[in-house]
């Protein structure tokens, strides 16, 4: 605490000041009944300042905690903290509740948090802790791994084993592991990459990109339904092995995307190895213009590597992923004409390479068997947060869809004529046999949409001539802008 830092005890008002206070700041009318079965948390404090008010505040002789009553169900974490401020007499602003490794954002149910779902006998305690130790109390006290839904809990670092293979497999959730020299390395940056992740979910509430990070946690998950012959823990495993390692996203103030750059790093579950997976879009429209980029690239590290910082910008979406290890996804782009421009280049090879660095050759009895190459392209497009399915079936279509699924939080445009991103390309690759109405162009090169348009002539009389249905189509795949000649105007109309 330093010497211009008031003591938390001298922050406490007296019942005269604290009742004029309390008449200027009006809260609504608490309705919680309190009663001798009413729910109570213990409050208590880490330093000799916070006890102090407590035992102050206590009425009791020597107890260094008070008890709230609390609405397991309804109240928010901002309740709670007004009847505990009613008590100590300090106002919210000075302090925050805190438990497990977490600070209680106030807006939030307490519904909402694993801590209070324990049991209430013994009262569930709860640290009063002042906001001047908020920064040294989060990182001293988080919680590793809360995120994840395979909850792996490791021994202590003194009891963990000398063996970096052994080590791997006692600190994350492996499976079918062989030995190899480098071990201790991918945990090394495993544990790095998981760590962005963890300091991002502690704050994730007060994040601008929020949407897109709960976005990517549920479609990664999700991603692997249809997977029948994986369990539900191994899933979960699977799942946990990604962790999105940077993202910068702007949006329109609501769902819809603007612009986003994705990387993540997806751990191999039984090597020393990872794919590394990249994704930047550009969405923008105006009165009389559209911009939509996209590009999808990934890069298989057969040997550990640290997590990717940033990547290099490249404004070329059909050649951005090339070169230093990197493959082209898929990548689409708007001319200034509007025509579409894409291709979906990843190819069956791609994905056997991917899906046996991650989860291991299809061995009999092993992860890589029951690991399909249609689950590894939809793992791979969901860990940057493209929500994706590919049809097995007509049937499959109807109850699930095909191709991109929209997310009502965060929504990227990425959808068109020829998407660079195609489930009938998917599917060719992964053996799956094709659907009615799929598109039997060669997808992994580049194919160019223009626009069909109407061009209505518009004569001095008012009347015109329609020539309906005309497409355009210039060597270099561009179309035309409306244009006007004397006594005549051309309107054109275009349409997908």
């Amino acid at each position: 605490m330093s010497a211009t830092t008031p003591s938390f005890k001298s922050l406490r008002l007296s019942q005269a000041d604290y009742d004029r206070r309390a008449s200027r700041v009006k809260h609504p009318e608490d309705a919680l009944k309190s009663g001798r079965n009413t729910p109570k948390l213990k409050i208590v404090g880490e330093n000799e300042e916070v006890k102090k008010v407590l035992r102050k505040s206590s009425g009791v002789a020597g107890q260094d905690w008070i008890l709230v009553p609390y609405d397991s169900k309804a109240d928010t974490v901002r309740k709670v903290m007004q009847r505990v401020e009613k008590i100590i007499r300090i106002p919210t602003k000075h302090w925050v509740l805190a438990g497990d490794g977490t600070v209680f954002r106030t807006h939030k149910r307490i519904a909402s948090f694993d801590h209070f779902k324990q049991s209430q006998s013994p009262p569930i305690e709860v640290i009063l802790l002042p906001t001047s130790d908020e920064d040294d109390w989060v990182p001293a006290n988080r919680k590793p791994g809360k995120w994840k839904r395979f909850r792996l809990k490791a021994p202590p670092t003194s009891e963990l084993p000398a063996n970096p293979r052994a080590r791997a497999q006692t600190l994350f959730p492996l499976m079918d592991t062989a030995d190899s020299p480098h071990w201790a390395e991918y945990i090394v940056h495993r544990q790095a990459a998981e760590a962005r992740v963890d300091e991002t979910f502690e704050g994730l509430d007060y994040l601008e990109d929020a949407a897109y990070w709960k976005m990517m946690r549920e479609v990664t998950l999700k991603s692997l339904n249809g997977e029948d012959d994986l369990t539900e823990e191994e899933c979960k495993k699977i799942a946990d092995a990604v962790s999105n390692v940077s993202l910068d996203v702007v949006d329109e103030g609501d769902e819809y995307i603007q612009d986003a750059d994705v990387s993540t790093r997806i751990h191999s579950l039984v090597a020393p190895k990872s794919v590394d997976m990249h994704l930047t879009f550009n969405h923008r429209t105006g009165m009389n213009s559209v911009q939509c980029s996209y590009a999808i690239g990934f890069r298989i590290n057969n040997k550990p590597l640290p997590p990717l910082e940033n990547y290099p910008e490249n404004r070329r979406v059909n050649c951005m992923h090339a070169g230093n290890g990197w493959k082209t996804f898929g990548w689409f782009y708007l001319d200034e004409r509007r025509a579409e421009h894409s291709a979906c280049p990843v190819s069956a090879r791609d994905l056997k390479q991917v899906h046996d660095a991650l989860f291991g050759p299809t061995t009999k009895g092993k992860l890589g068997e029951r690991m399909s190459l249609r689950g590894t392209a939809k793992l791979m497009l969901a860990s940057v947060g493209v929500a994706f399915d590919i049809a097995l079936d007509e049937e499959d279509k109807n109850e699930n869809g095909d191709g991109f699924r929209r997310n009502h939080d965060a929504h990227m445009e990425l959808d068109a004529k020829k998407p660079g991103i195609s489930a009938a390309h998917l599917r060719k690759i992964c053996g799956i046999p094709p659907l009615e109405g799929d598109d039997p162009a060669d997808l992994s090169i580049e194919q160019v949409v223009p626009l069909e348009r109407w061009r209505r002539t518009y004569g001095s009389d008012g009347e015109y001539d329609s020539d309906d249905n005309e497409q355009y189509s210039d060597e270099d795949g561009h179309g035309h802008s409306s244009s006007s000649e004397e006594g005549r105007e051309y309107v054109t109309i275009y349409r997908r």
